[in-house]
């Protein structure tokens, strides 16, 4: 019989967190978790349905490392991650993609507790890509711009993973716009479909500092040009944030078949009070869940 998790089942989920050397309710022993690994134990379900969703591919990246476990038939599946890696993280996530669905977040950051020995248990809802959504491919996972360059200390230089664009600045250090793209191949059937004008692009960013890099930048590429919007300051807290860029339909052609998101990080030029360069540069952040959302 299909197990359905509702809000009950949740709230005893997301209270299931703590240490595996605990005793089982049925006496047995249970598996002692090392103390170098967070356990993190996730059921995926339809958010509508409550549904668990099986083959739903989870993966958290930790370094130049990548974690991934396919949820069972019930939803569930577990990651066995780095405690070190982890604890050092600011807002540390892992993300759940499946085909039909929105990606969706694993919340790490969530867990009571990411020292090394213990369980977190942790509940993913899913949400359906609607007719008006597009979700770009290669945007369901955790992706850093930059060079890893860090000038000063803080929660904004705790990043999880290594740099996505370090190979673009090794062959061309010159190079002012390093950038990722992310293809979205049905916008014209997604635009065309509806008679949309605009297109809305969402996507999560931890780090990013537009005021002090003012080549941070969110652009929608496609066969008629070219549309660039400037970045935007992420908290200072270093946590992750949902950011949105609105585009017209119009400034890419309604019948655009080579449509990318481009993602850029700049350089920060930064003075001191002789007017001497002190700092120049890129500016580092993380990116998460792209998805563009069409409408009139």
């Amino acid at each position: 019989m299909s197990k359905l998790i509702g809000a009950a089942v949740l709230a005893t989920l997301l209270a299931a967190c703590g240490s595996g050397g605990d005793s089982g309710s049925d006496g047995t022993t249970p598996e002692v978790i090392p103390l170098d690994v967070v356990r993190i134990e996730f059921s995926v379900f339809d958010k509508e349905t409550n549904v668990p969703v099986g083959g739903a591919v989870v993966n958290y990246q930790a370094g130049d490392k990548t974690y991934t476990d396919t949820s069972n038939a019930d939803g569930s599946g577990r990651l066995d991650l780095p405690a070190a890696e982890v604890a050092k993280t600011e807002s540390p996530r892992g993300t759940v993609s499946k085909e039909g669905y929105e990606p969706q977040t694993l919340l790490v950051s969530a867990c009571p507790s990411v020292q090394g020995g213990t369980v977190c248990i942790l509940p993913v809802p899913l949400v359906k890509v609607a007719s008006n959504v597009s979700i770009p491919v290669g945007g369901d996972t955790v992706r850093h711009l930059g060079d890893e360059q860090f000038v000063a200390s803080g929660v904004n230089t705790q990043f999880q993973k290594a740099t996505d664009t370090v190979t673009l600045l090794d062959a061309d250090p010159l190079n002012d716009q390093p950038s990722l793209k992310f293809a979205v191949p049905d916008w014209a059937a997604k635009v065309q479909a509806g008679g949309y004008t605009k297109a809305t692009v969402t996507l999560d960013i931890k780090g990013m500092q537009a005021t002090i890099c003012p080549n941070d930048a969110i652009a929608l590429s496609g066969d008629a040009g070219t549309r660039t919007l400037l970045g935007k300051d992420s908290p200072v807290d270093g946590s992750w944030r949902p950011e949105s860029f609105e585009f017209a339909v119009a400034d890419i052609s309604a019948n655009a078949t080579n449509v990318s998101i481009v993602v850029t990080t700049g350089r920060c030029p930064v003075v001191d009070s002789t007017g001497q360069l002190v700092q120049n540069d890129f500016d580092d952040f993380e990116i998460n869940r792209l998805r563009v959302e069409f409408s009139k």
